[in-house]
């Protein structure tokens, strides 16, 4: 993978949707066996009920040195507001170890423009003003982007895309950074 903004996940990663059905007694020895094994990174979806930044947090907090990508955790879950505070707490716990992978998945939504809905989250998520810390590493995020106007809005806005279902091949020359699944 390239890399944009100090963002390194490595050539490879582990994208998995087994954590979901496994106690955490389980998950924590196999994150942990994946990182031994040299893994630089684990993507996990927000699929089953798992919320995105808990399940995110135990994951961190298991290993010593692996890289969480949430990919994706919904924008519909949750308000921009928590989805910040949450980005901003584990950026700060875990420096340059956790990616912030933000969707628009689940139910459809009639009359809800996507890329309309995902920059108005950014919006949100870019104004805040909390009294937080600041991370000493900014927050990573990476968009889930299945066409040309949501690759420019990741290129522009985030530190790339997730093209997990991708139809069409990826625009050539637009300086984006797209993660292919």
């Amino acid at each position: 993978m390239a890399m944009k903004n100090g963002l390194d996940l490595g050539t490879f990663g582990i994208y998995t949707f087994d954590f979901e059905q496994q106690p955490a007694a389980r998950i924590r020895d196999s994150v942990q066996e994946l990182e031994d094994l040299g893994w630089r990174a684990v993507w996990i979806p927000e699929l089953l009920g798992r919320d995105a930044f808990t399940h995110a947090g135990f994951l961190l907090a298991s290993t010593r040195r692996l890289g969480v990508v949430n990919g994706i955790a919904r924008i519909w879950s949750r308000q921009a507001t928590w989805a910040h505070g949450a980005a901003v707490l584990l950026a700060d716990a875990y420096p340059g170890r956790h990616v912030l992978g933000l969707g628009f998945g689940g139910q459809p939504r009639p009359g809800v423009k996507p890329l309309a809905a995902m920059a108005g989250y950014l919006d949100e998520m870019d104004a805040m003003q909390t009294p937080n810390p600041r991370p000493a590493q900014p927050v990573r995020r990476l968009l889930a982007a299945y066409g040309p106007k949501m690759l420019e809005l990741a290129r522009d806005r985030a530190e790339g895309a997730q093209t997990y279902h991708l139809k069409a091949p990826l625009p050539e020359g637009r300086g984006c950074v797209a993660l292919q699944g």
